[in-house]
């Protein structure tokens, strides 16, 4: 039996505390757990642990040697049935993401714009 909490956990991988607080708290409200990694650094060290999560929903532009377009190629190589949602306010990194088919979240976004990505992205993935 598979369990149903590994199933609706997530991975968020932001650096700045404010907006972490506030897609956490979307997260909670349409029914997902959540674990916070800081840096792509520190989300691929927690993924080598185990990837127990339904998604990966990541910021692009992070401190560290990852950014959150590295994230996702290491995890489409390393973990290839884990889906992956890039966020960015950016558009030149929106752009980036569109050309190579990346499922993406413009900041700001809405609760429903969230809970209807990650759907699409784990009923794809």
């Amino acid at each position: 039996m598979e369990e149903a909490t590994g199933r609706r956990r997530i991975l968020l991988v932001e650096d700045n505390d404010t907006v972490a607080e506030m897609v956490g708290g979307m997260l909670a409200e349409i029914g997902y757990e959540q674990e916070r990694a800081i840096s792509g650094d520190e989300a691929l060290a927690r993924l080598e642990r185990g990837a127990d999560f339904a998604l990966v929903l990541s910021d692009m532009i992070m401190p560290g040697k990852l950014n959150g377009f590295d994230l996702v190629h290491q995890i489409a190589r390393r973990w290839p049935g884990l889906p992956y949602v890039l966020m960015t306010g950016y558009s030149e990194a929106t752009a980036k993401a569109a050309s190579e088919g990346i499922p993406l979240l413009t900041k700001p976004f809405t609760i429903q714009k969230l809970s209807a990505q990650l759907s699409q992205t784990m009923a794809q993935g």
